[in-house]
C-alpha cells in the first residue's frame, strides 16, 4: 500500500475506535433521557463550537459555499446532522442493538451504488467481493459471535417500521457522502466539517425550552462526560477524520469501515462490563477485515479481474 493509503487507512480505523464507543455513551444517556434530548445535547455544543471557529477561520469560505452551494450545503447539514442521528436514536430505541447494528451496516451498500451512479465510481469485481465478504462477516460476528451482547437479530413485525427507521438514517449517511464528495476538491475537510455541523445544528436551537434546561440541569457527571464524548470526540474530531479520509479515497472505500462498528463496540463493551464474546466473532472479524481489505487495496483488486461497471 501506498504511504497516503496507509495514512488514510489509520485515519478510518481511529475514527471508527472513537465512533464504536458512541454506541455506548448513547446507551447510557437513553436510560433517562430522550432521543430527541440526546440528539440536542451532542449538536447544540457542536453548533456553538462551529459557529465560533467558522467565523474566526473559515468566514469567506462560507460565505462562499453558502453563495456557490446553499442548497447542497442544506442538504448536507439536513442528512449529516437531523435526519441520520434522529432516525438513529429513536430507531434503535425500539429494536435491540445486534439487530440495528446489522441494519446500520448497510451503508457501504447504499454508498457503493450510489458512488456508481452519481460520481461515477466503478463497481470493480474486486470492490464487490470485498463489500460482499465484509458484509458476510459482520453477520457471523453479529448473528454468532454475540457482538459483546446477548441477543437475537429477530426484528418483531410491531418493531418493523422503527428498523426501516435505521434503514433510512443509513441511507441518509450515504446521500451525505455523495453530496459531499464533490467539494473536496475546493474545500479543507475541517472546514466542510464545521459549516456544515454548524448548518446541520442551527435548527435543534428552536427546541431550547425550560424543559430541556430542566435535563441539562439534572445531567449527573457520567451523563456530562457522555455527551463531552459524543459533541467533542464522536463529532468535531471523529466527523473530521472521516472527512479527511473521504478526500483522499471513493466514497465506496470509505464507507467500507462502516462494518468495523459492531465488532470495535462488541469489544469495548467487553472491555467496560465483561459482556462476552464467542470464537465466531473473531472468525467473522478477520473475514470483515480480510473483505475490507480486497475492495480498498488496489493491487488486490487489480489481481481480481473483471469489467469495471458504472451505473448509468
Amino acid at each position: 500500500m501506498r504511504k497516503t493509503d496507509i495514512y488514510v487507512f489509520s485515519l478510518l480505523v481511529a475514527t471508527y475506535v472513537i465512533w464504536s464507543n458512541s454506541f455506548i455513551a448513547i446507551s447510557y444517556l437513553r436510560q433517562s433521557v430522550s432521543s430527541l434530548d440526546i440528539v440536542m445535547l451532542r449538536f447544540i455544543p457542536v453548533g456553538l463550537i462551529s459557529l465560533v471557529v467558522v467565523a474566526a477561520k473559515y468566514r469567506r469560505e462560507f460565505i462562499e459555499i453558502v453563495k456557490k452551494h446553499p442548497v447542497r450545503l442544506a442538504a448536507m447539514g439536513l442528512t449529516n446532522v437531523i435526519i441520520y442521528n434522529l432516525l438513529t436514536a429513536y430507531g434503535l430505541t425500539y429494536i435491540n442493538a445486534s439487530a440495528g447494528s446489522l441494519l446500520i451496516a448497510l451503508n457501504p451498500l447504499f454508498t457503493m451504488l450510489l458512488a456508481a451512479r452519481f460520481l461515477r465510481e466503478s463497481l470493480t469485481r474486486g470492490r464487490v467481493i470485498g463489500t460482499v465478504l465484509s458484509f458476510i462477516g459482520l453477520i457471523i460476528v453479529v448473528v454468532f459471535g454475540k457482538v459483546g451482547l446477548e441477543e437475537s437479530t429477530f426484528i418483531p413485525l410491531d418493531k418493523v417500521h422503527y428498523a426501516l427507521m435505521v434503514i433510512l438514517a443509513t441511507l441518509s449517511w450515504a446521500v451525505y457522502t455523495i453530496l459531499i464528495k464533490p467539494l473536496m476538491s475546493s474545500y479543507s475537510p475541517q472546514g466542510l466539517n464545521y459549516m456544515i455541523l454548524l448548518v446541520g445544528s442551527a435548527p435543534l436551537f428552536l427546541g431550547i425550552n425550560k424543559r430541556f434546561i430542566n435535563v441539562v440541569a439534572n445531567l449527573d457527571a457520567m451523563q456530562i462526560f457522555s455527551v463531552f464524548f459524543l459533541a467533542v470526540m464522536c463529532t468535531v474530531v471523529g466527523y473530521s477524520l472521516w472527512l479527511t479520509a473521504v478526500k483522499y479515497w471513493t466514497a465506496s472505500n470509505v464507507s467500507l469501515f462502516a462494518f468495523l462498528n459492531p465488532p470495535l463496540t462488541a469489544v469495548f463493551s467487553y472491555i467496560y462490563f465483561g459482556k462476552g464474546i464467542s470464537p465466531l466473532f473473531f472468525i467473522g472479524g478477520v473475514i470483515m477485515l480480510a473483505g475490507i481489505i480486497i475492495a480498498t487495496n488496489q493491487k488486490i483488486a487489480e489481481r481480481i479481474k473483471g469489467k469495471p461497471v458504472v451505473i448509468e
